[in-house]
């Protein structure tokens, strides 16, 4: 037995307020047997035996993942994640004073010098 990683974790609804995340096929098959808040129909069924085909290592984890997100779809369990948009660039409502020495209104230096 070997824990087998998805690609992309799924998010499945605990009761009201929480989640569990499922990584892999082993959490998929522990979310199955100790957590499922559903009806425990043929597409609960079908996704346990899939998880345990892909801690056993007879078929790919992916494909069960596929099942178990078919049985959270059809038992309204699945949460979609959402989508990350990138961040706005953050504009301060402040001016930003000008660096020393360069205000346009100050005399030009001259090293201490006064040439007069």
């Amino acid at each position: 037995m070997a824990d087998r990683p998805f690609r992309n974790p799924l998010l499945a609804k605990l009761d009201g307020t929480s989640h569990y995340t499922v990584r892999s096929a082993w959490e998929a098959l522990e979310y199955l047997l100790r957590y499922w808040p559903g009806p425990r129909d043929r597409s609960y069924e079908v996704a346990i035996q899939m998880c345990r085909d892909a801690v056993d290592g007879w078929i790919p984890a992916e494909r069960a993942r596929e099942c178990l997100k078919h049985a959270l779809n059809a038992a309204g369990l699945a949460i979609a994640k959402p989508r990350r948009t990138p961040r706005k660039q953050r504009v301060s409502r402040f001016k930003r004073p000008a660096p020393i020495g360069k205000a346009s209104s100050d005399p030009p230096r001259t090293g201490g010098l006064n040439h007069g």
